[in-house]
């Protein structure tokens, strides 16, 4: 294993970083290629369980937009409103955003993640129960928020 590290040490050039030798217990390198195997296996499932949860969350992005104009005109709601009611999340992912990122760098990515998905969920939900305009806007800037979180 010491004449394997001599030859890339050799090779490699003066800003490189010097390649890791990973031993098992007996004392033999198990190189790179079964590490990388291995934290592949651990990070597929939480990435696919994150996958699927924004997918579900797009798809119930993509039901409500066509919706929500009927909503509107339904309970009342003139095209212009409509239009405020819409872009809402994008006014309050564009003021939040730099802060749930400043967030995410100081508390974590993982608890800020769960909290802006419980946030979708619960304006997702005051939308759906809302009926008087102020309460659709509250709610359509809270999901905004939550998906600069999420």
């Amino acid at each position: 294993s010491g004449t394997g590290l001599n030859f890339w040490a050799a090779q490699r050039s003066v800003n490189a970083p010097a390649p890791i030798n990973i031993n098992d217990s007996t004392g033999k390198d198990v190189g790179a290629k079964d590490q990388n195997a291995t934290s592949l296996s651990a990070v597929s499932f939480p990435l696919g369980v994150f996958l699927v949860g924004q997918f579900l969350l797009f798809c119930g992005v993509g039901a409500l937009i066509p919706a929500l104009p009927l909503y509107g005109k339904y309970i009342g709601l003139g095209d212009t409103v409509t239009g405020v009611v819409i872009s809402a999340p994008a006014v309050a992912m564009l003021l939040l955003n730099y802060s749930a990122g400043r967030s995410s760098d100081t508390y974590g990515r993982k608890p800020n993640i769960v909290g802006g998905m419980l946030g979708i969920a619960a304006a997702d939900a005051v939308t759906a129960m809302a009926t008087s305009l102020p309460v659709i806007i509250i709610a359509r800037f809270a999901l905004g928020a939550g998906r600069a979180y999420a």
